[in-house]
């Protein structure tokens, strides 16, 4: 199977059970290959806004793993300037073909509704989240209502 088809399919079984986290689910009509969502994160300080993914599969999907971006600024220490997401599951040493995109975006959502300052991105941000969480929260809280995406109602 194709990378084009697999990413159809998962997309098409995605769309008929969203999760509750995601909205808007559509795909690059020029590319099956990149997909736009909206996600809705469930804790504080994310959950005031909404922001906007892009998930870029690869032609050798399954074989390799998507990657993830935020187009919608977010202030996380595992995500970075350019929005691209550190996540294990799509590491080397964690991906194998039979992973879905879907468990990629729950891990997206884990991520984001349980910051942590392992493995971060943005090392200013994973220590302050060390140091000083409600500072970190504080800064993050400002961010969103800043940057964020209007939430669906």
């Amino acid at each position: 199977m194709t990378a084009a088809k697999r990413t159809a399919k998962e997309l098409e079984d995605l769309q008929q059970e969203l999760p509750p986290y995601l909205r808007d689910l559509t795909y690059n009509p020029t590319n099956v290959l990149e997909w736009h969502m909206l996600l809705l994160p469930e804790r504080s300080p994310y959950n005031l806004k909404a922001f906007k993914l892009c998930i870029t599969f690869p032609r050798a999907y399954p074989l390799m793993p998507p990657s993830v971006a935020f187009t919608t600024p977010i202030y996380h220490p595992s995500v970075d300037d350019s929005g691209q997401v550190c996540l294990a599951i799509t590491s080397d040493e964690n991906w194998n073909l039979h992973k879905k995109a879907y468990q990629v975006l729950d891990a997206v959502n884990t991520l984001v509704n349980h910051p942590e300052s392992g493995e971060p991105l943005q090392l200013a941000l994973a220590e302050e989240l060390e140091k000083d969480p409600e500072l970190f929260n504080r800064h993050a809280e400002e961010h969103t209502l800043e940057n964020g995406v209007e939430r669906p109602s």
